[in-house]
């Protein structure tokens, strides 16, 4: 079976959540197929051979109606394109069974098209269901109402989709769309720096007074997560506790006018190095998602480097994962109190190996 795997992320410097899912689709369809699997990274797709002059202007017709039939900008058309012809290319070259596309928002989303209609058995893998993120703002779709829509065709369209929680796998299905729940797990790379991290934590046995909250600020539904613990801190209380709170990762500096205490640190894009020291050194991961998507991997992360995570709110994706120190809170201070401070990862997650052994099968019954 020849699997083309288009991954969204793989490839970029940017040690976000969306790359290490990228990395682990990579990993686990490269090991459930192994060396019948090509592999196309978004993030790199302009650095493949460049297609024919030809190839550009054979999606001018179909860009354009699409643009006069109001489903996409004229922004999205240039793109559509531009982009479009690249992804053509590699089906062509690659002549696959099967085809895998990590779909992400803007122009990924809009030349997912290219492969659904390909007439290859093609599953989406989505970053998010975009149409749920909050505030999200695709200049590629002249509205809001029309990114859904051409959203929920493309899920419709396709053989199936591998979803990155079973939240937006139920969403999938209630489009009468076939959907698996594929969990993020750390690849391997990330698991061994993990495991060291866990080691360290052990062998300091120091008390730890700081929460982290870590997380990759650009993505909306992470950003208003987190928008809402710093408003919603207690300043006295952790002044109390001798506690501090450090917000760190890409795009948290946009964070820093929400704060006025020197209890609390916005740090803003930091180092491997710095990040390790982070989880080394706090007493717990403090987050605050929206009930859509985000903090997804920070979960899985913060359980294999043995560091407790405190869920604010009711998210239905930390239901049930209090044996793995997940635990949901429902005001931040009570991540301040002593007997949660102590508290210890009893378990460890576990690799999907059934799921992505019902990922296989699902793809071998899309071969014709």
């Amino acid at each position: 079976m020849k699997v083309l795997l288009f991954p969204a992320y793989h490839g970029s410097p940017d040690r976000h959540g969306g790359t290490r899912r990228s990395d682990q689709l990579v990993e686990a369809i490269a090991a459930a197929n192994p060396g019948r699997t090509d592999v196309v990274s978004l993030y790199r797709l302009t650095a493949c051979k460049r297609p024919r002059i030809g190839e550009f202007i054979a999606l001018v017709p179909r860009a354009i109606g699409l643009v006069l039939a109001g489903r996409i900008s004229v922004w999205g058309m240039l793109r559509y394109m531009y982009r479009g012809p690249y992804i053509r290319r590699a089906i062509r070259h690659s002549k696959p069974n099967v085809i895998i596309f990590e779909c992400a928002p803007e122009w990924p989303l809009l030349v997912c098209d290219l492969v659904v209609t390909s007439r290859i058995p093609c599953y989406i893998a989505p970053s998010n269901i975009e149409f749920l993120v909050p505030d999200q703002k695709q200049r590629s779709f002249p509205s809001a109402h029309a990114a859904t829509a051409w959203e929920m065709d493309l899920l419709r369209s396709a053989t199936g989709s591998i979803c990155i929680s079973s939240f937006d796998a139920a969403v999938v299905r209630c489009l009468q769309a076939k959907a698996i729940h594929f969990p993020y797990y750390p690849p391997q790379v990330i698991r061994d720096e993990l495991e060291i991290i866990a080691s360290e934590r052990r062998t300091r046995a120091s008390v730890k007074r700081t929460l982290l909250v870590a997380g990759t600020a650009i993505n909306p539904p992470t950003r208003e997560g987190m928008r809402r613990l710093l408003c919603g801190l207690d300043v006295t209380a952790l002044r109390q506790a001798e506690m501090e709170v450090v917000v760190a990762g890409f795009g948290t500096e946009s964070l820093a006018s929400l704060v006025n205490s020197d209890r609390i640190r916005i740090l803003g894009s930091v180092s491997d190095h710095t990040m390790r020291e982070l989880m080394i050194g706090c007493c717990g991961l403090l987050i605050s998602p929206e009930q859509t998507s985000g903090f997804i991997t920070r979960l899985a992360d913060a359980n294999i480097a043995g560091i407790p995570v405190f869920v604010l709110g009711d998210y239905t994706q930390a239901e049930h994962l209090e044996a793995y120190g997940i635990v949901k809170i429902d005001s931040p201070s009570q991540a301040f109190e002593p007997q949660n401070r102590t508290h210890v990862n009893v378990a460890r997650l576990s690799s999907p190996d059934i799921d992505m052994l019902q990922a296989s099968l699902l793809i071998s019954r899309g071969i014709k």
